[in-house]
């Protein structure tokens, strides 16, 4: 089921209609919002020649035209610290799409992770966009466009996706917890019905948070030892670290739109706590070579 991207869904049935088929897409958004699902959605309209997205997976008519290609799938590449979409995955998947379908129009080749192809992969990729066979169909799913060439952003048709609201998830998730659990469940979702799906296979993601929003108040009030002890702790993985960031920027500001309109030094000091989280977490994102203990003892001195 198709949660929320009303906007999204109906640019691209209205390509469908159009018959004017681009040939290449990039689905950017928010991790766990549901671009993935979309773009395997619209690859099996666009292989069976519908009219506009069916809101299912026709797996038997749509397999063998399309490919997905992601870092589950990638076996050849793992640079220092960063797992990569390797040239061969990408050099074999573009290969396909030079075959004839073996039904409909189309072949459809679904880069998921894009961000994650390395500069040999996006020449690779390029060349295929230079010269596309009239059958083939490439569409780039990525968290963000940075590091992503911008001569292969130039030549793609671009859906942004959008988290969903909490509305929209409240009415796809009525009947799957009770009332308060899921009040619980969408605050914590983030706005990515990925989340709540994970929440529903496991309660132990809703204790996880229950314990990130304990450690965010704990770090308020320890002295500054216990804040240098958290820091080393948190520094040991990066990536969990920034996700949890997120999350708390996350809760504060869900926190502080509550107390808008009741008690402006609680809505200051939550946005206080916003920037300072936020400053961290760009220059986690954009600067090489930090020292990460360094960085987040600074970031829980100033809570």
């Amino acid at each position: 089921m198709i949660i929320g991207h009303k906007k999204q869904i109906r640019i691209l049935n209205n390509i469908l209609a159009s018959k004017n088929i681009p040939q290449t897409y990039f689905f950017s958004g928010p991790k766990g919002v549901g671009k993935l699902f979309v773009a395997k959605l619209f690859a099996n309209s666009l292989i069976n020649e519908y009219e506009e997205i069916i809101d299912y997976n026709d797996k038997n008519n749509s397999l063998l035209n399309l490919s997905v290609l992601n870092l589950e799938s990638n076996k050849n590449i793992i640079e220092k610290n960063k797992a990569t979409v390797g040239v061969g995955d990408v050099r074999k998947e573009c290969n396909k799409l030079s075959l004839f379908p073996t039904r409909g129009k189309f072949r459809v080749l679904i880069i998921d992770d894009a961000e994650k192809l390395n500069i040999s992969s996006q020449n690779t990729l390029l060349k295929t966009l230079e010269e596309p066979n009239e059958t083939s169909i490439i569409i780039l799913v990525a968290s963000e466009e940075e590091g992503i060439l911008k001569t292969i952003l130039s030549r793609c048709q671009r859906i942004q996706f959008d988290l969903v609201s909490f509305e929209e998830m409240r009415y796809a998730f009525a009947n799957s917890l009770s009332s308060e659990e899921l009040d619980k469940a969408i605050v914590y979702s983030m706005g990515r019905p990925k989340n709540i799906l994970k929440i529903l296979e496991k309660k132990s993601d809703t204790e996880k948070r229950d314990f990130e929003i304990k450690e965010l108040k704990k770090i308020i009030v320890s002295n500054n030892f216990e804040k240098f002890e958290l820091a080393e702790k948190y520094s040991k993985n990066f990536s969990e670290t920034s996700d949890l960031l997120e999350f708390w920027i996350w809760f504060l500001r869900i926190q502080a739109y509550r107390q808008m309109n009741d008690d402006n030094k609680k809505w200051e000091r939550y946005y206080y706590l916003i920037e300072k989280i936020d400053q961290t977490l760009q220059k986690i994102k954009t600067t090489q070579n930090l020292n990460k203990k360094l960085i987040l003892e600074n970031l829980f001195l100033n809570l």
